[in-house]
């Protein structure tokens, strides 16, 4: 998947001399793309209610050197596309959707990965994805321009013969390492489309009635979304009410919620001040530029992605929030 993100970065034009703006709240997977292209890494600050992009901070983040935008969806929960694409009109910049977790999730009915705003989108196709084939990702576009400069990079021995386009015809070969998935992994990911259908109507309707009847549970909330989105869930995220807890940590509930035969999937690789030694290290000296000074949301609980969960299983998970929002209300 960050290979595929890789091209895309590179078919926007975003290496040496430019910058690239990320939410800091991103998988730093996504940062590499950028500083391996050599080109600056801006961090912006998240909206703190859907853990997406700030919308807002991406205007203050601009400069004349701005090639793109690369958003996230974040845990399958669209951006606010509207807004991205008043910014891509406003700034003549590119947006990359790193829509890794946002299989059939939709803005104003229509498909991320297929919104006029987005130059490229890139799914990933790796594990416990709703589309999987293992380990690899791909790269979408409805730029002919772009379809092809994808190609270039990371195709070797395609060129010319599968460009579609012809300002790259005269050359004898793409460059950069072949980024090609195995075969096998394409095979295993084409079949489960015939499967797909069901799975996302499933990993909605499952992971909804949880999100809902969880959120009227003391001490828990909910993501927010916007009205027009219609999202995916990679993973189900639970939010706890710091005010209703007090001195219990997440880390406490997370504790007392296994106790009650709920496992959950505590995940880091969002939180950027766990990776400071990318400033640090030599190969990405200068690169990465944080204009957020975000702490990471650690009031976070992370479930799995449940897709076919029967009625006495989902009952059991939600009997056990509120068996530990009790113990917590009746606490000494």
């Amino acid at each position: 998947m960050t290979a595929a993100i890789y091209a895309a970065v590179y078919a926007c034009d975003c290496g040496r001399g430019t910058n690239t703006i990320l939410s800091e709240y991103s998988y730093f997977g996504a940062v590499y793309a950028v500083l391996e292209n050599q080109g600056i890494a801006r961090l912006c600050p998240f909206d703190s209610e859907t853990l997406n992009i700030d919308v807002a901070a991406i205007h203050k983040s601009i400069d004349s050197n701005t090639k793109a935008v690369l958003i996230t969806h974040t845990w399958g929960n669209p951006c606010d596309m509207d807004k991205l694409n008043q910014i891509k009109q406003q700034y003549d910049i590119k947006i990359i959707s790193d829509a890794s977790h946002a299989h059939g999730a939709e803005w104003r009915g229509k498909k991320i990965g297929n919104i006029d705003c987005e130059d490229i989108a890139c799914f990933s196709l790796g594990k416990g994805k709703l589309i999987s084939g293992g380990e690899l990702g791909i790269a979408v576009t409805n730029n002919k321009i772009l379809y092809d400069k994808l190609l270039m990079l990371g195709h070797p021995n395609r060129i010319p013969n599968a460009l579609i386009g012809n300002e790259f015809i005269n050359y004898s070969n793409g460059f950069g390492i072949k980024l090609r998935p195995h075969t096998l992994s394409m095979v295993i990911a084409r079949n489960q489309l015939k499967k797909y259908n069901r799975k996302a109507r499933l990993n909605r309707e499952t992971n909804m009635f949880l999100e809902n009847e969880i959120d009227k549970i003391d001490g828990f909330k909910t993501i927010k979304k916007y009205e027009k989105a219609s999202r995916v869930y990679w993973k189900l995220l639970i939010r706890i009410k710091k005010e209703y807890w007090k001195d219990w940590s997440v880390e406490e509930i997370v504790k007392r919620l296994k106790i009650n035969g709920v496992d959950t999937e505590q995940f880091h690789n969002y939180d950027f001040k766990y990776e400071n030694d990318i400033s640090y290290n030599v190969r990405y000296l200068g690169q990465l530029d944080n204009c957020s000074n975000m702490m990471p949301p650690n009031d976070l609980i992370f479930l799995p992605t449940y897709i076919d969960v029967n009625k006495k299983e989902m009952e059991k998970i939600i009997n056990a929030f509120k068996n530990v929002s009790y113990e917590r209300k009746f606490s000494i």
